[in-house]
């Protein structure tokens, strides 16, 4: 098949030394799912009993156990969804009180985020939506303006979208209120009036900041460790070395716990997986990229020469923000976090 590469040949491993038991000091990864834990375990069990008729040492009868960490940070993302939608419910407990039922005003992020896709999306084509009448609108009043198109969360595994949505939302939040606001003075559309109600809440807008933070501290980097970690091998990076990444996390984390203001400073929670820069420097240029020189297109143009640095410009207003409704939200990000 390969007649000018003769030594491939020598790559092929000699059937007799094909066996289960050199998996021993291997991991067997699987998602997260009791199916995949009690398969794993039942693989184990039996490679381990195989390995002991073969004479093995008991010391050397080890196998390691690891989950995927695609589903990991999904099941993290969605726990946190779950606790900052609660939190909100009992903040605002008295207010909900007070607005009708039929305009069904969302506190979990995933559920707002739908009905954001409803109305604003470009391409959503919802019939009571107006997507395609916002966009002419953000050409006619705000042209040029970095443009984070939103992003549609179905559910599903992918519990972290939730969190990769919240930013273009927050980016956008004063157009989406000033065009809704015109909206609503010309007639009333309940799916309108819901999101003018939860859009003009600074407990929603601090629930959004954080939820964007989040993404870009946590689940971008995380993403790419776990998409890339089969490529590392040259750094002496695998499965298990993902430990780091999570012990990172989890001492930074604690500290935020003790102290709630290192959570918008940027200098902390965007340098939590620094450390592992130096081991894996493809990782580094990655964020570096990311954070840096992503480019994306402003309203109205699709044009290369038109297009800006819009992940470095939305997270220089997510941090040191000026406009006085996200100023306000500081504290109440403080209390969102809190137990």
């Amino acid at each position: 098949m390969f007649p000018n590469e003769l030594d491939l040949k020598d790559g092929i491993p000699d059937p007799s030394t094909l066996d289960v038991t050199r998996m021993l000091n291997g991991m067997i990864e699987h998602n997260t799912c009791n199916t995949a834990r009690l398969q794993g375990i039942k693989l184990e069990s039996l490679i381990l009993e195989m390995a002991k008729e073969k004479g093995i040492k008991d010391e050397d009868l080890i196998i390691y156990q690891g989950e995927c960490h695609n589903h990991l940070r999904n099941i993290w993302m969605d726990h946190i969804e779950i606790f900052l939608g609660r939190k909100l419910q009992e903040y605002l407990q008295n207010d909900l009180e007070l607005i009708p039922s039929n305009l069904r005003v969302a506190c979990r992020l995933s559920e707002l985020l739908i009905q954001i896709d409803k109305e604003y999306n470009f391409s959503a084509n919802y019939p009571k939506g107006h997507g395609d009448a916002f966009h002419n609108w953000l050409k006619r009043f705000h042209p040029s303006k970095r443009f984070l198109p939103t992003i549609r969360v179905c559910g599903g595994s992918r519990q972290d979208s939730a969190f990769e949505g919240a930013f273009p939302v927050y980016d956008s939040l004063d157009e989406m209120l000033a065009f809704t606001n015109e909206c609503l003075l010309c007639g009333e559309n309940i799916l309108q009036r819901c999101l003018f109600l939860a859009l003009g809440s600074m407990e929603v807008v601090a629930q959004l900041r954080v939820a964007s933070i989040l993404f870009l501290a946590v689940v971008v980097p995380m993403r790419w460790l776990a998409g890339n970690t089969h490529k590392l091998s040259h750094r002496q990076w695998g499965e298990r070395s993902m430990g780091r990444a999570i012990d990172l996390l989890y001492s930074a984390f604690a500290k935020i716990q003790g102290n709630g203001s290192l959570f918008l400073d940027y200098e902390f929670i965007m340098t939590i997986f620094e450390p592992l820069y130096s081991k894996l420097p493809e990782f580094e240029e990655y964020m570096n990229y990311y954070k840096e020189e992503k480019e994306g297109n402003v309203v109205g143009s699709f044009n290369a020469k038109d297009r800006v640095i819009v992940i470095d410009e939305a997270m220089h207003e997510l941090f040191w923000t000026k406009l006085q409704c996200c100023v306000k939200t500081k504290q109440v990000a403080f209390q969102q976090l809190c137990c």
